[in-house]
């Protein structure tokens, strides 16, 4: 944590509404990032940073820096995603069945990286909210396990065993619905195209 960070902290601790400010502009950003990939839409992801937010500016005092601030601010924003996705009880939706609501997929030719960002999306919505919190931590957050441990409350074990798991299943849904396949994974880490 900078040094700017910590006087921040420090203020908004004591009242200060503009260093608390500051602060949620600093880390809105990556907290919305983490909520839409967890909740899926905009709407429930803006609605998890906000609800985060006010929780953390209301226990602020009950932070004792044992961790990093960011670190307990995802912990606090994923379990106010955990919250919207219980009340809603989402479950994931199929491309066919989106195809049989009507809805128009991306056809042939359609920009090949906005697919792809689709089917990894739905992929991750298919992960059960524990295992996708874990893999979004570190793979786009890029926690330590120690960080995404402590921050998440859970022995590092734990992580790493969740981790490994919600690989596993995010492969296994985009190999059987054709989003991936490990030959052509592998042959473009060798540079084979």
């Amino acid at each position: 944590m900078s040094n700017d960070e910590k006087k921040l902290l420090e203020e908004a601790r004591q009242g200060d509404e503009d260093a608390f400010a500051q602060l949620y502009l600093r880390y809105s950003p990556r907290l919305y990032a983490l909520c839409y990939r967890m909740c899926g839409t905009d709407a429930d992801a803006q609605d998890a940073v906000q609800e985060a937010m006010i929780k953390a500016w209301r226990s602020l005092g009950g932070f004792h820096a044992q961790s990093e601030f960011g670190t307990w601010l995802y912990h606090i924003a994923l379990n106010c995603c955990y919250d919207i996705l219980r009340r809603a009880k989402r479950k994931p939706v199929s491309m066919d069945t989106l195809q049989e609501a009507g809805v128009e997929l991306p056809q042939p030719g359609f920009e090949e990286d906005t697919v792809q960002r689709a089917a990894l999306q739905q992929a991750l919505a298919a992960l059960k909210p524990q295992y996708r919190a874990i893999l979004l931590l570190r793979e786009v957050q890029q926690l330590s396990y120690e960080e995404i441990a402590h921050g998440l409350g859970l022995p590092v074990g734990t992580v790493r065993s969740r981790l490994n798991r919600a690989r596993a299943q995010l492969r296994t849904h985009c190999e059987k619905n054709g989003t991936f396949s490990p030959g052509a994974a592998s042959n473009e880490q060798k540079g084979i195209r």
